[in-house]
């Protein structure tokens, strides 16, 4: 226009007077004009869809309380932790979250597929499980390595296994015994150790629930000799006094297992043949004959027999012994046989 003529036009209104107000619509601010008034619209930012707008008294108060957040030069990966005073952004300590210098509780069931390092007491109100055959290691002190004692299960149950320990230290010399349903106790072993009884070659025996030793009794390991009631054995077993083999006493047949004594009785034999079983090479024995039937007796298992005296019938109704010697020879057994008849 001409200077000094007034403003012909306003954000399009040309009205001789023209007028300014406020109002909320939109969804950002902004101004409307329309007949002869501008409107600069400022909307509540809490209404829907807006974009930027006014906060209230109480929401700026609302906000203003919030906890101040303190970030510096943030990087992928990093977590918002607060220090006491304001949130600031951080690397997270992964180890932090299992090994903490505070007392920490762990409510639940919880998880753990790596290692879980405790720097105080772990205090288990629970059932602890070590699974898949996995052991329980209790380690030396630090400062002497790292070697240590593990608890495993076997790698098969048929069922669980509870073991109860005792509920004190034991004493010097016991043992931990089950009584078999998983109750340990400690007990005093009735036997199975202690130190030798007597002196070096004596053969140990149970004396009193004690190894014993006595100088009569004895194994020379260099010669390998046992002697009995001597010290000093001169034969492979030596023994210095009288050694007795109880009698086998055969009812009836004509069938000598000589392993069973070396002394035998056949009270009714039935025949003229004795089958000897058993023979052991340099055997001596001794065979009563208490049937009194007259007889020429043979002896089966006798490769050769040589009788002194020759050999003849048994005088009838008198018992007959014959002491047998046996020998073997490559695959053959020579039976040398003294024999005496006429016993009544």
């Amino acid at each position: 226009g001409i200077a000094g003529s007034g403003l012909q036009s306003l954000n399009g209104l040309s009205a001789t007077n023209q007028s300014f107000d406020v109002g909320t619509a939109g969804t950002s601010p902004g101004f409307s004009s329309s007949g002869s008034v501008h409107t600069l619209n400022i909307p509540m930012a809490n209404q829907s869809g807006v974009t930027a707008g006014l906060i209230s008294k109480l929401e700026y108060d609302t906000f203003n309380n919030k906890l101040s957040a303190t970030v510096t030069s943030p990087a992928d990966g990093h977590v918002l932790r607060y220090n006491g005073t304001a949130w600031v952004n951080q690397t997270p300590d992964m180890a932090g979250l299992v090994d903490k210098s505070t007392n920490q509780t762990i409510g639940g069931q919880k998880t753990f597929s790596g290692n879980l390092t405790v720097g105080g007491t772990l205090s288990v109100n629970n059932t602890l499980t070590v699974g898949n055959q996995n052991a329980l290691v209790l380690q030396e002190a630090s400062s002497n390595g790292s070697d240590g004692i593990s608890l495993r299960a076997p790698s098969s149950l048929s069922s669980s296994i509870t073991f109860t320990l005792p509920s004190s230290t034991g004493t010097n010399g016991q043992v931990l015994s089950t009584d078999g349903s998983g109750n340990l106790s400690w007990i005093t072993p009735s036997g199975g150790g202690g130190s030798p009884g007597g002196s070096s070659g004596h053969v140990q025996f149970n004396n009193g629930g004690s190894f014993g030793g006595d100088a009569d009794f004895v194994w020379n390991n260099s010669s390998k000799r046992l002697g009995v009631k001597t010290a000093s054995p001169q034969a492979t077993v030596h023994v210095t006094g009288s050694v007795v083999s109880s009698a086998n006493v055969v009812t009836s047949g004509a069938t000598v297992n000589l392993a069973e004594s070396n002394v035998h009785v056949l009270n009714s034999v039935g025949g003229s043949t004795i089958t000897l079983q058993n023979m052991v090479h340099g055997g001596a024995y001794t065979i009563i004959v208490a049937d009194t039937t007259s007889q020429q007796y043979t002896f089966s298992g006798c490769s050769q027999a040589f009788f002194s005296p020759a050999n003849a019938p048994t005088t009838a109704n008198t018992r007959t012994i014959f002491g047998i010697v046996t020998i073997q020879s490559g695959s053959d057994w020579h039976c040398y046989i003294s024999w005496s008849t006429d016993f009544n």
